[in-house]
């Protein structure tokens, strides 16, 4: 990787598109978010040892890290994760209709001028029609976009505060969507915030009777502390980060029955 972008010390999340992967890259100074280098994109059908298999776009002009990346069927989303002396919550979208390489092709919204408050994320999900950026912020603010309407029109976009269904101090690492509900993934391994948070996508974003709580510790003590999600079609696995335990447990939660996939060996797992 550093062969193609040579500036950036790591990557944080990816996303596919149908035939590339593309690589959101995090700061180049871990301690003052430095300049960026390249969003890093590999070509699929071709040769993963061959160099010319891999692109870079550098959006350096428009400042800022990223901690995830998520593709809507048509666009790629950077999502924003500010550095202790950069503030950045402006969202980077590529149409993937046109050059990778093309200006013109990238465009942003920054967050905050829709709510002031709404900044600092970490993980995105989409659900067939919005996407949803992932607080990492204690007691944060959800923003979600429509992708029906214009990107940088600010009645593309709503927020919903986590406050209004959380009474301890919470951060999520990702999301995960499963046909129906959105779940935001607790982050904390402390005594609070660990509670995985779920939005039933076919309710008003508003109201906080759409979102539901649910404590994982009441299963096993040390089922808290996750870095992200995945739906495969009957279950939804929480990734262990840090359990506070040397167990490292995964969480599983039984969310469609009968499942939306065929059973193996029937399904191989592509949806294209």
């Amino acid at each position: 990787m550093g062969s193609v972008s040579p500036d950036v010390l790591g990557y944080q999340g990816a996303t596919f598109d149908g035939r590339y992967i593309y690589f959101a890259p995090d700061y180049t100074s871990a301690a003052d978010g430095g300049a960026l280098g390249g969003v890093v994109r590999y070509d699929t059908s071709a040769s993963f040892s061959d160099a010319g298999s891999w692109s870079t776009f550098d959006p350096t002009t428009m400042g800022g890290g990223f901690a995830g990346a998520v593709f809507d069927g048509r666009a790629v989303y950077l999502v924003p994760n500010p550095s202790a002396t950069v503030d950045d919550a402006v969202v980077r979208r590529y149409d993937t209709t046109a050059s990778f390489s093309d200006t013109s092709a990238w465009s942003a919204f920054d967050t905050t001028t829709v709510k002031w408050s709404a900044n600092f994320f970490w993980g995105a999900a989409f659900d067939g029609r919005f996407v949803y950026l992932v607080p990492s912020a204690a007691l944060g603010i959800v923003p979600r976009f429509d992708t029906t309407l214009s990107f940088d029109a600010g009645t593309a976009w709503s927020t919903f505060d986590m406050a209004l269904v959380l009474t301890s101090s919470e951060q999520f690492w990702g999301a995960a969507f499963d046909g129906r509900f959105v779940y935001f993934v607790p982050f904390g391994s402390g005594p609070e915030g660990h509670f995985i948070i779920r939005y039933d996508a076919t309710a008003s974003f508003s109201a906080d009777t759409s979102w539901r709580t649910f404590d994982p510790t009441t299963v096993n003590v040390g089922a808290k502390g996750f870095n992200g999600a995945i739906f495969d079609g009957h279950y939804v696995y929480f990734v262990p980060h840090d359990n506070g335990t040397p167990d490292g447990l995964v969480v599983r939660f039984d969310a469609k029955t009968p499942a939306s996939m065929p059973p193996l060996p029937a399904w191989h797992g592509s949806f294209f």
